[in-house]
This record gives C-alpha cells, sequence and structure tokens, in this order.
C-alpha cells in the first residue's frame, strides 16, 4: 500500500543536488557579450559577468533566504565556467 505525502513538495523539500541543478541554469554565462574580445577588453567582459552573477545570487537569496548555501555553491559554480570560458578568450 502506498502512503500519500501530507502536502505537496516544495523547492526547500528537494534535496540540495537537485536544487543545484535547477538553480544552476538561471545564469546563461554564455549569453551574447562580445564574441572573443580582444586583452584587454576580455577582463572587462569577465568582471563584468561576475558582477552580474554576483548581482543574480543576491537576487535568489532575497527570494528565499533558506537557499543561500545552495546559491553560494551554485555560484562557484558559474564563476569556475565563467573562468574557463575567460581563458578560452585569452587563447
Amino acid at each position: 500500500m502506498s502512503i500519500a505525502p501530507t502536502s505537496p513538495p516544495t523547492f526547500l523539500t528537494l534535496p540540495h543536488e537537485l536544487r543545484h541543478l535547477i538553480l544552476l541554469p538561471t545564469c546563461d554565462i554564455n549569453a551574447p557579450f562580445l564574441p572573443a574580445p580582444p586583452i584587454p577588453k576580455v577582463y572587462l567582459v569577465h568582471y563584468c559577468r561576475s558582477k552580474d552573477m554576483d548581482r543574480w545570487a543576491a537576487t535568489l537569496k532575497e527570494v528565499s533566504p533558506e537557499i543561500g548555501g545552495d546559491v553560494d555553491r551554485v555560484l562557484g559554480e558559474w564563476m569556475r565556467r565563467l573562468w574557463a570560458r575567460f581563458e578560452e578568450w585569452k587563447g
């Protein structure tokens, strides 16, 4: 016999790993900015993107402070991916 949950699941009741997978694609580091900008402009792009990510992370935390740890984890992954893209741009 199956026991039905008393209340529907919420975002906060999901496992952290699943929440990370949901939050990760909410910030697109590959969104058009400049196609392979030259140095030193590439540094400006990296700086602007990282600030955008910081602002988006702060917005997500304001929506639900309970997911602050999840947002920090996802922000780290966004930054890792941005750094990899930055290294590609630098050549």
